[in-house]
């Protein structure tokens, strides 16, 4: 199923499924065209990993299995699969190209599940599903991901149909649905600050002590509607100030590695989902309080690996 808008939001997709009894057993196969997280009854199965990998999407796209029995209840479910551009419609490569598979973002979901008395059931993505808005509003994997805090996710409050659009059944394709190659880029690591302090132009700058890909995650302890910009980058320039020129190839056309967030309620924890940085150092502009070490997390994102080697060197 897809959607059609005159701009490029993050999707929310949503149904509703009523299960009249405890079920025994449960399995879920889940795809986009798009990054995608499925989430059942407000329970993020997919979690920070970066899925479907990028492969031709031409030609084929990987799909995942979940196990939803933990999060599914007797009586209604509320299924939803929340799709960004990803490597499918975002940007790409040193020229940052856009769409280069498709305009349209894409989801699919089919479920199997199994009750005591031997039944079963089948169930997914058609045309009955809507889509919507939520919190993250904009995402792209270079760039970097826009969220509102202030808005509620839509599995957090009852559905409501008037803030909900109709969705379509995909345009036929020669696309392959193939099970999941490889383990997928995801959370394998936190790192924390190993400095925090302003810049001469004042701005809150944060050091990690080494170079990863990944995100951060903040608690924001401004007021509510405050936005909050958060840029990345590998180095310091030599007046004290975050280095975003250095990557630049086109200094006509800049491009930064940046999240932005507007608070919802002051306290709460920010950590975008749709996105990838290669970075050591953050820039945080526009919260009045100072961060602490213990306020800033380095999410690191990679495969699951398990070490072969280790390198030493005697020169820091």
């Amino acid at each position: 199923m897809t959607y059609a808008a005159d701009e490029d939001p993050v999707l929310y997709f949503g149904a509703a499924l009523e299960i009249p009894e405890r079920v025994v057993r449960a399995r879920a196969y889940a795809s986009a065209l798009g990054w995608y997280r499925l989430v059942v009854n407000g329970k993020d199965l997919t979690g920070a990993s970066l899925v479907p990998r990028f492969t031709p999407f031409e030609q084929e796209v990987e799909y995942r299995e979940y196990d939803p029995a933990g999060a599914i209840v007797p009586g209604m479910n509320l299924f939803h699969l929340v799709v960004a551009d990803g490597r499918f419609r975002g940007r790409l490569g040193f020229l940052a190209r856009r769409c280069v598979y498709g305009p349209e973002l894409a989801a699919y979901l089919h479920l199997e599940l199994e009750f005591a008395d031997g039944t079963r059931r089948t169930w997914g993505t058609d045309a009955t599903w809507t889509v919507g808005r939520g919190p993250v509003v904009r995402a792209d994997p270079k760039f970097g991901e826009f969220a509102d805090l202030r808005i509620p996710a839509p599995w957090s409050q009852p559905h409501d149909h008037a803030q909900s659009r109709p969705v379509r059944p995909f345009s036929p394709h020669s696309r392959q649905l193939i099970a999941e190659q490889v383990p997928p880029v995801t959370a394998v690591k936190e790192l924390t600050p190993v400095s925090v302090w302003r810049s001469p132009r004042g701005r809150q700058l944060v050091d990690f002590g080494q170079n990863f890909a990944g995100v951060a995650r903040l608690r924001l302890t401004g007021r509510a509607g405050t936005s909050v910009r958060v840029t990345y980058s590998e180095l310091i320039s030599p007046d004290g100030e975050l280095d975003t020129q250095w990557i630049l190839s086109d200094r006509k056309k800049p491009w930064y590695q940046r999240d932005e967030v507007i608070i919802g309620a002051p306290g709460e924890w920010f950590e975008p989902s749709f996105t990838i940085h290669g970075f050591r150092y953050l820039e945080i502009e526009v919260l009045d309080q100072d961060l602490a070490p213990n306020d800033i997390v380095g999410v690191v994102l990679s495969s699951e690996r398990d070490a072969v080697g280790l390198a030493a060197r005697s020169v820091p």
